[in-house]
């Protein structure tokens, strides 16, 4: 019996793009060349799990292994592994296995968001724990304690929560939807709030100064660096950019495309294949499939150039098609290649970017990119690679 136990909820698996949208564009083509890839933290091993990678200004990379409650550090031009910290625990300075993310702070230090011990644990350059503090500290009162992605900020980071269960007019599925911001020190006191309505045509403030575009449904996905802060729709194209030097949202970063509805087939075999991925003794697990696919996946931002990488979508790209068309597939794990919109930070269209087929990019700095790759029997590969760019 599948009970209430988890909500899996798939997000841009499929989109199609009319003949007037971004795919029609015309616009620079971008491609990545590998430079180094690393199969652990030292040699001979491997790395368990890689569920996050961010950058410091000292160019090294932190590589976030949840699977070993590690943190490795690797030396970002060359790919030479540094040093590594944590472990299994739940003392300082150590991690759980369930894990949600890895974000650089102003001042270089690091910060893990650990679900398991229920805390964001920060550390040093050096490896040295500095402290944290746990993931119910000055939440509001009607939101639940549970963060599911952190994101460095000046100043401090964005932290994401949801509505508890309980609150009412709110079901399970809902605490997975309509998420709030919440803007941290780096001793985790919350300054600033951002909230995320279910409504369209609803207007998103941060304690009263800013106003920005409705989000509507309120399933956004967000990223954050430095003082810029980028909430985009899931529903249609649109990312509003907001500032949080004076909590200015006007820009928005909108482009015309069609998300097609998902046939019965295509909803049936997404669940099978969702539910197939479950490890064993996993909790039972609910899958919900939207008839309506969402048209962006994830955001990063480029500290170094300040470019906007919007991805189109997870799955597999039939680049024969002329329209761009988007399809399912059923080879193993789903993912086969990833195109990236790419703009800058005044929301000029700069060039479309295709990523290698089952790679996962992770963090961009410059005209480098960082990211996952998985091998032949699903183990994780840290890459690198370089920007080739052709008209």
């Amino acid at each position: 019996m599948v009970r209430w136990g988890l909500v899996a909820v798939l997000t841009a698996l499929g989109l199609s793009f009319t003949a007037g949208g971004v795919a029609a564009q015309q616009a620079e083509v971008w491609r990545l060349s590998p430079q180094w890839t690393l199969d652990g933290p030292s040699p001979g091993s491997s790395f368990g799990s890689i569920n996050g990678v961010t950058i410091t200004p000292s160019g090294r990379l932190f590589v976030l292994d949840a699977m070993n409650g590690r943190v490795s550090v690797v030396d970002a031009p060359s790919g030479t592994p540094i040093h590594g910290f944590s472990g299994l625990g739940q003392g300082p300075g150590e991690l759980s296995q369930t894990l949600a993310g890895i974000t650089t702070l102003g001042d270089g230090s690091i910060a893990v968001n650990d679900l398991g011990s229920r805390r964001v644990v920060i550390w040093g350059e050096d490896g040295e724990s500095t402290g944290g503090w746990p993931l119910s500290n000055g939440i509001p009162a009607n939101l639940g304690s549970i963060t599911m992605r952190i994101a460095g900020s000046r100043g401090g980071l964005i932290q994401e929560v949801h509505p508890l269960p309980l609150v009412p007019g709110l079901s399970p599925k809902d605490t997975l939807e309509w998420p709030t911001l919440l803007r941290v020190t780096p001793s985790g006191t919350v300054e600033d709030t951002l909230h995320v309505f279910r409504d369209a045509e609803r207007p998103i403030t941060m304690q009263g100064p800013t106003v920005a575009t409705a989000l509507y449904p309120a399933t956004p996905t967000w990223a954050a660096s430095d003082a810029l802060l980028l909430v985009g729709l899931t529903n249609r194209y649109s990312i509003t950019m907001i500032s949080l030097d004076d909590r200015h949202g006007s820009r928005v970063i909108s482009r015309d495309v069609e998300a097609r509805r998902l046939s019965a087939g295509e909803k049936r075999r997404l669940t099978e294949r969702t539910l197939r991925a479950v490890p064993e003794g996993a909790p039972d697990i609910t899958v919900v499939v939207p008839d309506m696919l969402p048209v962006i996946g994830s955001i990063l931002i480029d500290s170094e150039y300040g470019r906007i990488y919007v991805a189109r979508h997870i799955g597999l790209i039939d680049e024969s098609s002329p329209e761009g068309r988007f399809s399912l597939t059923d080879e193993p794990g789903g993912q086969e290649a990833q195109m990236w919109d790419v703009f800058s930070r005044d929301g000029r269209y700069l060039a479309v970017l295709y990523a290698p087929p089952r790679f996962n990019l992770l963090a961009v700095l410059g005209d480098r990119f960082f990211g996952k790759a998985l091998g032949e029997f699903g183990e994780p590969t840290l890459v690198a690679l370089g920007l080739e760019r052709s008209r």
